[in-house]
């Protein structure tokens, strides 16, 4: 078919689209019969903004079938069908520095320095402040409010384990291994502990969460390349959304359920902690974890039906691991090194002997992980909002828009829902009778070898503790213990060497547990009350089953639909 007759064919496709997407139509019309489009031009239709790391769209791929899916994304950008206002506090640093991340964390990455003590920085309060929350969860003065577009949604290929004590689904298990102990699962590093991670395409107003490494800054400064969680998620926005970066999600697999997680192109609204990632050296921001997460999407090619969810964090995994003498919180690295120490005490006692160091899964050095509710105490006050709308508008004066919502909460979450213009209101507040979820129980241990942990280091960060480690296995071997006391002349110097050398081979054991279930959005929904919104004025409680046997604070479903005259 010649050049013609394919572009009648495509025109005829477009032709009965609405007037409100005619300017679209005409862009790619230019892409498509326009071949003397600038790399500008064609970056805004391969979704790259401009940068050239993405390469050129083919010509050839774009089908009547994939304009259509284009147009359609560009019509949920003109028509948002689920966004927040959120008003965020002003964060107590210097935006216009551009290297207000690294400035906040000390230039210093976590583990490889005694600072930061914490891989995930909070932005808006100060240290004393975080390590209070950390030592309660509360969320109040730590999180944001922002929504957006969902982009590059994956399971993460392995974070730091004793960070992320929850099995990735609920139905995680394993024997005990053989000559194990008989009070407790013991297992290879296996499924546990993943995130499942998402980039943001925020709206407008939420760019300013984002610092400077979050940025494509590739327009204005060639020689700075974005990174690739950076420019994958750019590529994969909806045509005409153009946003200058991309804010990370983190969560624990096992907190978030698969029926609530984010697919590519969704709708989200997100409140959350804001924080300064320090586990890698570009110090970018991220949303770590989403305390409240809410999801929106189009039912299928139905541009009069929008199906929603909603979920709390059931959980928060502090970062605090103990405390010194002092009552000095300590971050992992601090911790683990003060646990070699007393280590180093057994070894250099009276009672050392080389055999306790062959027994089985002993002396391991141990991590306990604080876990709290992720809502905080009891008590604590939760508050956000947002707004959901249909993909389509009314046709007619006669048409009825169906909300069909229902909710389970634990005691003291309400869900309240508000009819607005063709419009719902979605607020989540607690009240002071809020109860919080009791600690989970344990389900068994951990063995993370040596090995295993410094494969998911990074280089900086393996080279600090290979460093710690040849210093002090070294110095006993000259009679100088790590602390720089020395070794009674009497003593093997060589065996305590060979026995704290074996027990660092053994690694470090830390407790997992189950992640926690939730209903299904399906579930849910099977027994939701439908409402037709013109029977009802203000606020109102949606539809909910209190449940304090689970510890999500709250999961929802909410559709809402035309009911055409």
């Amino acid at each position: 078919m010649d050049e013609q007759k394919n572009r009648e064919q495509i025109v005829a496709v477009l032709i009965n689209k609405p007037e409100s997407e005619f300017y679209s139509i005409k862009w790619y019309y230019k892409q498509l019969f326009d071949r003397s489009l600038g790399d500008k031009e064609w970056g805004q239709f391969s979704g790259n903004k401009g940068s050239s790391s993405h390469g050129r769209l083919n010509i050839e791929l774009l089908t009547p079938a994939i304009i259509s899916w284009r147009l359609w994304q560009s019509w949920l950008v003109a028509h948002p069908i689920l966004e927040t206002d959120f008003n965020n506090p002003s964060p107590p640093i210097d935006e216009s520095n551009p290297n207000w991340g690294s400035i906040l964390v000390g230039g210093k990455i976590f583990l490889a320095n005694d600072e930061p003590k914490y891989e995930w920085v909070p932005i808006l309060p100060s240290l004393s402040s975080f390590e209070q929350f950390e030592s309660s969860s509360t969320t109040a003065g730590f999180a944001v409010g922002l929504s957006g577009f969902a982009v590059t949604p994956e399971r993460s290929q392995a974070d730091l384990p004793f960070t992320h004590p929850f099995a990735n689904d609920d139905d995680f298990g394993l024997p005990p291994q053989e000559g194990g102990p008989p009070d407790g699962i013991r297992h290879p590093w296996g499924n546990v502990g993943n995130d499942f991670t998402f980039g943001v395409a925020p709206d407008k107003q939420y760019w300013p969460l984002l610092a400077t490494s979050n940025l494509d800054l590739s327009a204005i400064a060639p020689w700075i390349k974005p990174s690739n969680e950076v420019s994958d998620g750019l590529a994969e926005t909806p045509i005409g959304f153009d946003v200058p970066g991309i804010l990370h999600v983190e969560e624990d697999m096992g907190l978030l359920p698969v029926g609530y997680r984010p697919g590519e192109f969704d709708r989200v609204a997100i409140y959350g902690r804001w924080i300064i990632d320090a586990g890698h050296d570009d110090f970018g921001s991220e949303i770590h974890p989403p305390t409240l997460l809410a999801v929106a999407r189009p039912n299928g090619d139905n541009r009069d039906e929008t199906i929603s969810t909603l979920i709390g964090l059931p959980y928060f995994v502090s970062q605090i691991f103990g405390h010194d003498d002092n009552e000095n919180p300590l971050g992992l690295r601090t911790y683990l090194f003060s646990e070699l120490s007393k280590k180093d005490a057994d070894l250099f006692g009276p009672h050392f002997g080389m055999a306790q160091a062959t027994l089985p899964y002993g002396p391991l050095l141990n991590t306990m992980p604080n876990i709290y509710p992720g809502f905080g105490p009891d008590g604590s006050f939760i508050y956000f909002f947002y707004t959901l709308r249909l993909p389509s508008g009314r046709k007619s004066s006669s048409d009825k828009l169906i909300v069909r919502a229902n909710f389970k909460t634990r005691t003291g979450v309400i869900p309240l829902i508000v009819a607005g213009n063709d419009e719902l209101y979605v607020y989540i507040i607690t009240t002071p009778d809020y109860v919080a979820a009791q600690t989970p129980l344990q389900a068994g241990w951990l063995d993370i070898s040596k090995d295993d942990l410094l494969n998911e280091a990074s280089q900086s960060e393996i080279d600090a503790v290979n460093q710690y480690l040849s210093e002090a296995i070294n110095g006993i071997r000259q009679g100088r213990k790590p602390d720089g006391s020395q070794i009674p002349s009497v003593a093997d110097w060589d065996a305590l060497a060979n026995g704290l050398q074996d027990l660092i081979n053994r690694g470090v054991s830390m407790p997992w547990y189950k992640a926690p279930a939730a209903p299904s959005p399906e579930e849910l929904d099977q027994n939701a009350f439908e409402i037709l919104m013109e029977d009802w004025s203000g606020p109102k409680e949606a539809p909910r089953d209190i449940d304090d046997h689970q510890p999500f604070p709250i999961c929802g479903s909410i559709k809402l639909r035309w009911s055409r005259a």
